[in-house]
């Protein structure tokens, strides 16, 4: 296996944002739901932006954890996508802690892998 070190790199993603759509609309419907729309995609980097909707609030009119955690995957598995290529990549762990409230409005993720690791 080799590491590969991602600040180093400059290349494209290895699936255009239209084809990650595509895929997403095919492979992966429920990710719809919570209308999360994945905004920029690149080797290994990712940006998405959950839209400000009254359901992905709780009681306190703020946004619910798991529409959080459901954006922070989201954008992961687009940067993991644009990093591989590989389709299949799946979420093995994925845990939050959760500082402080996020107010009701839109919300931005970014996602940047530190390393990739090919066979």
């Amino acid at each position: 296996m080799t590491a590969t070190d991602l600040d180093t790199r400059t290349e494209a993603p290895l699936i255009s944002l239209a084809d990650f759509h595509i895929l997403l609309a095919d492979q992966h419907p429920f990710s719809m739901l919570l209308g999360i729309d994945v905004l920029r995609i690149g080797y290994g980097t990712a940006r998405a932006v959950l839209p400000a909707r009254d359901a992905h609030q709780r009681l306190g009119g703020i946004v619910a954890g798991p529409m959080l955690m459901g954006l922070a995957d989201l954008t992961m598995y687009a940067a993991v996508v644009g990093a591989t290529g590989q389709a299949h990549a799946v979420t093995a762990s994925l845990t939050i802690n959760f500082l402080r409230k996020s107010p009701a409005g839109a919300i931005y993720a970014d996602a940047r892998l530190l390393k990739v690791v090919t066979d």
